[in-house]
């Protein structure tokens, strides 16, 4: 019954979306992808379904044919099916960068199928429809609770996994006959009618799912789904015909006891392999289009057979179990489709999307019946998207060509119970089908951004071959008073702990001034004689007060913010890797002898960490204000040489990115 893919957006791209997976609906195609959503995320989608399944019956050996000797068309009587609501959720609650909850349940792009039990004959008289022993109607509903979690163990590999479970009801009308008890074969009076009313509340199943992103704007995914089996309880209506009632009294039993005893079918639903890589194409920073292929393996071998158990008895012995064994092969299908987009406003995006699919048949030609869809199909879709900030609307289309059937050696039979071989063959004759497919869906998103950011980075050895060959250079910063890495105030040899900021360049040695002129401050070695006598370069006064010296003669005292503004420091001194430097080696400044100056390092040194100390408890309340995740509709203003954004601006102000 299941005859496509679920969700507008994946629809629209011909069910190729393995590898993409980045909205709540990839729940049915890989949950690794949850991770790519930020913030909160609901969709809703619905779908329709017209199938058009035709059967012309052909007539031979000792069946009965109508009027002219040719069977009528069967058409199906309800092509139109409308599939239940596909809801699903995601959020990070808030707390988490690499990690994604959802929860929700889809449905699978299924339809109902129903055939008449009675059809005119060319004198306008009522005969039994030829095609009942095979199916009468079909219908039902099957829903998928599920609970999922994605997470990002480094920045190249998703992981997404999900337990679900089936919810399945089914209401199916079926006829047998019991030939061995009639003259005349398919006789409708030895007709037995089956209205069974079944359904299944938990059937335990799950899937897991990876991403992995192995170069810059190459994604390929991967998806494992477990077959699951079903056990649907219920009851039967039986209605026996005429022939077989009058028979009774001879047989001193009756035919059915009781005439609504409860029933099992048994289902197995297969085990599912998808398999999927797409590649991203960029405008500037942004993703304007990308295309995907995919390929799906689905084992329906394993879930051939159907096993019906009445608990009846019939002529005073039990009912044997009903073994249906509709004989279906594995299959295999590929999904090629992608998007473009097109910018309409700032916050306003069209996308297009189109894609086709193919898929092996599922039966043989000789086992081709009206309860499978079997030739292997063919399909065009196309897709349409609005997106307006973090409201998404998506609309699709999808028509699958299935190619017509002749059938002359049948493997259908009709279910006898009184011949364990089974009864007359009622399954030759020409077959043919068509499917349309139209699917609306409606995504919001609130609480972070509305779109997944591009992951560019190299993994693993690729990245490390890229630094070898070329080592990247440092990145300018930007210059932000406010960052505790590089503020002024702070000092440039001693850095807040936890600021995540790039440092600033290094400043050269600044000057003091004697007499209207000034004199660079350098370092002199002993055994440096042309360095002491280069030492002092009169330069011209400039108009402003010049900076502060790194280490002066008497610089003037550092003022810390308010939060530490009793403490002052007299002189800015640098610590780490520059004190073990400086006292490695003997040093002569002028005007402070060399052992006084160690003296002198060491004391202040311990000042400006015990400075430090109070700093960073101001410093990280600040830092928690500005790297907080950026706001709906964030716009990434700057990038490394790898393509990760440094920073973000939202109405005015600047975000420095958690990386």
């Amino acid at each position: 019954m299941e005859v496509g893919d679920t969700g507008a957006e994946a629809l629209g791209r011909g069910g190729a979306f393995v590898a993409k997976a980045d909205n709540p609906t990839a729940i049915n195609y890989n949950p690794a992808g949850f991770v790519k959503l930020r913030g909160h995320h609901i969709a809703v989608s619905a779908s329709a379904v017209r199938s058009v399944y035709d059967f012309t019956r052909a007539g031979f050996g000792g069946q009965r044919a109508a009027g002219d000797g040719e069977y009528a068309t069967i058409n199906n009587s309800a092509p139109w099916f409308a599939a239940p609501l596909h809801m699903m959720a995601t959020t990070d609650l808030g707390l988490f960068d690499h990690v994604t909850l959802a929860a929700g349940f889809y449905a699978p792009s299924a339809t109902s199928r129903a055939y008449p039990r009675e059809i005119e004959d060319a004198t306008g008289k009522k005969t039994p429809a030829p095609q009942r022993f095979d199916m009468v109607e079909m219908g039902g509903l099957m829903l998928f609770p599920s609970v999922g979690v994605a997470f990002r163990p480094v920045g190249w590999l998703d992981i997404g996994l999900t337990f679900q479970w089936a919810i399945s009801s089914v209401q199916t009308t079926t006829i047998a006959t019991a030939a061995t008890a009639c003259d005349v074969s398919e006789d409708p009076a030895c007709d037995i009618v089956m209205d069974i009313k079944a359904k299944d509340l938990f059937a335990p199943s799950g899937s897991a799912g990876v991403l992995f992103r192995p170069i810059p704007g190459l994604e390929l995914g991967a998806l494992l789904r477990l077959p699951s089996k079903s056990e649907m309880r219920g009851s039967a209506d039986v209605t026996v015909g005429s022939g077989l009632k009058r028979l009774e009294p001879y047989f001193k039993y009756p035919i059915m006891d009781p005439d609504n005893p409860e029933i099992t079918i048994t289902n197995t639903y297969p085990l599912m392999v998808r398999l999927g890589g797409r590649y991203i194409f960029y405008s500037g920073d942004e993703e304007q289009a990308d295309i995907e292929a995919d390929l799906i393996f689905e084992n329906w071998a394993s879930a051939s057979e159907r096993r019906i158990t009445v608990a009846a008895r019939s002529l005073d012995k039990p009912m044997e179990d009903q073994i249906l064994d509709s004989r279906l092969k594995n299959t295999f299908g590929l999904r090629i489709g992608g998007s473009y987009r097109i910018q309409l406003a700032r916050s306003l995006q069209l996308i297009l999307r189109g894609g086709a699919l193919a898929e092996t048949e599922s039966t043989g030609v000789s086992d081709t019946n009206l309860q499978t869809l079997g030739p292997r199909r063919l399909g065009l879709t196309s897709g349409l998207g609005l997106r307006w900030g973090g409201v998404s609307m998506d609309m699709a289309y999808a028509h699958l060509f299935l190619p017509s059937r002749v059938v002359n050696q049948s493997t259908t039979t009709a279910m006898d119970f009184t011949s364990p071989a089974g009864g007359p063959v009622v399954g030759n004759g020409t077959y043919r089908a068509s499917i349309d497919m139209f699917s609306v869906q409606l995504t919001v998103a609130f609480g972070g951004s509305p779109a997944p950011e591009p992951n560019r980075e190299p993994v693993g050895p690729i990245r490390e071959r890229i630094e070898e060959q070329e080592p990247l250079p440092p990145s300018e910063p930007e210059i932000d008073p406010d960052d505790p890495g590089i503020n002024p105030d702070f000092g440039s040899g001693v850095r807040a702990r936890g600021a995540t900021h790039t440092p600033a360049p290094a400043r050269r040695p600044q000057p003091r001034r004697k007499g209207g002129l000034q004199f660079d401050a350098e370092t002199v070695y002993r055994s440096d004689s042309a360095a002491a006598a280069s030492a002092a370069r009169p330069h011209p006064a400039p108009a402003a007060n010049p900076p502060r010296a790194r280490v002066t003669k008497k610089a003037r005292p550092l003022e810390v913010k308010d939060e530490v503004n009793a403490l002052m420091v007299e002189e800015e001194i640098p610590v780490g890797d520059e004190v073990d430097q400086l006292m490695g080696k003997r040093r002569v400044k002028r005007a402070r002898p060399a052992r006084r100056y160690r003296r002198h390092v060491r004391r202040h040194q311990r000042r400006l960490e015990q400075a430090s100390r109070v700093k960073r408890r101001a410093e990280y309340r600040s830092m928690r204000r500005r790297y907080r995740r950026p706001p709906a509709g964030a716009r990434c203003i700057r990038r490394d040489d790898l393509g990760r954004c440094l920073s973000y601006r939202h109405r005015g102000r600047i975000y420095l990115s958690r990386r």
